[in-house]
């Protein structure tokens, strides 16, 4: 029997949402970048239709990523945050990027990933950074996924 799980998070946290049709699981993530840290990633994954008996029910009509983004810090430094999704053998590919300025900033928007034909999940990626020598940056990340099947 195959699960509908549309979200899990890694590593921290995993978040593990069981959908049908085009329920939304949402998240909340909170962190700083500082010291010697300037990147921090958050993976989670998103799974394609399944059903009981048949398996893979379709083609995967994608699901839509709706995310805030907001950033504090000191003086003039700059968040990167971008989502991303892991090509077969070929990296990751950005499908959002922002940058914010300090001292405050924030930024919204959303986009639609669907898994590829010949995967079986689409591995995605939140990565917030900011450059080597600046100050501390704090940021919350505010993101749903809502399953268009």
């Amino acid at each position: 029997m195959y699960s509908r799980l549309p979200l899990i998070i890694l590593p921290a946290m995993a978040l593990c949402l069981s959908i049908a049709g085009s329920v939304q699981a949402t998240t909340t993530v909170t962190g700083n970048v500082r010291g010697t840290n300037t990147i921090d990633i958050f993976r989670f994954v998103l799974q394609p239709p399944f059903t009981a008996d048949r398996g893979l029910s379709g083609p995967d009509r994608g699901h839509v990523i709706n995310y805030n983004v907001r950033a504090t810090g000191n003086g003039c430094n700059r968040l990167t945050f971008k989502i991303q999704q892991k090509r077969s053998g070929l990296g990751w590919r950005t499908v959002a990027r922002h940058r914010l300025r300090m001292p405050s900033d924030s930024e919204s928007g959303s986009v639609t990933v669907a898994v590829q034909p010949l995967d079986t999940t689409a591995e995605m990626r939140i990565r917030v950074s900011r450059n080597l020598g600046t100050r501390r940056i704090n940021y919350t990340i505010r993101f749903s996924v809502t399953n268009l099947n």
